[in-house]
C-alpha cells in the first residue's frame, strides 16, 4: 500500500514585464506593417494574395486581442482607453465595433478609412497601457521642485 506524500506542489507564476512588453511591441509593429502592406498594394493597383490577406488579418486582430482585456479593465479610469474600447467593441453604440468590422472585412478590396484609425488606436492603446514605454527613461527637468525635494532627502 503506497503512502500519499504530505508535501504539496504549488506553482509560482509571474510575467517578465520586459518580455511581455517586447512581445506586444512586436505585435503592434506587425499590425502596422500589415495595414501598410494591404494599403500599399491597393494604392498601387496590385493584387493581394489570399495568404497575405489572411496574414494581415491575423496580425491586426492578434494585436488588438492582446490589448483588449486591459482596455476593458482600464476603460473607466482613462478617457482615451474608454473611447478606444468603445470603438473596438461597439459597446454602447448601435454600430459594430472595429473588431466585428475587421472580421467581416475582405482584404481583397481596398481598406476602409476606419481600418487606418483602428491600427493607429492599437498603437495608442499599447502606448497608454505602458507597453511601448517600457525600458524608457527620461531625466527630470533641472528646475523640478519635486525632484529637488526628493533628492535632498537622500543627501542628508
Amino acid at each position: 500500500m503506497s503512502q500519499a506524500s504530505d508535501t504539496e506542489t504549488y506553482f509560482e507564476g509571474y510575467s517578465d514585464y520586459q518580455s511581455v512588453s517586447k512581445d506586444i511591441g512586436q505585435a503592434v509593429r506587425d499590425a502596422i506593417d500589415a495595414y501598410a502592406y494591404i494599403d500599399g498594394r491597393h494604392s498601387q493597383g496590385a493584387r493581394v494574395r489570399a495568404t497575405n490577406a489572411a496574414s494581415a488579418y491575423r496580425r491586426i486582430l492578434g494585436a488588438a486581442i492582446r490589448l483588449l482585456p486591459e482596455l476593458k479593465r482600464d476603460a473607466e479610469t482613462k478617457d482615451e482607453l474608454g473611447e478606444i474600447y468603445t470603438d473596438w467593441t461597439g459597446d454602447g453604440n448601435d454600430d459594430d465595433g472595429h473588431i466585428d468590422q475587421l472580421q467581416a472585412l475582405s482584404f481583397q478590396s481596398p481598406p476602409p478609412d476606419w481600418l487606418f484609425e483602428f491600427v493607429v488606436q492599437i498603437r495608442e492603446a499599447a502606448w497608454e497601457l505602458g507597453y511601448l514605454q517600457a525600458g524608457r527613461s527620461r531625466k527630470a527637468e533641472q528646475g523640478d521642485p519635486v525632484e529637488k525635494e526628493a533628492n535632498s532627502m537622500f543627501r542628508e
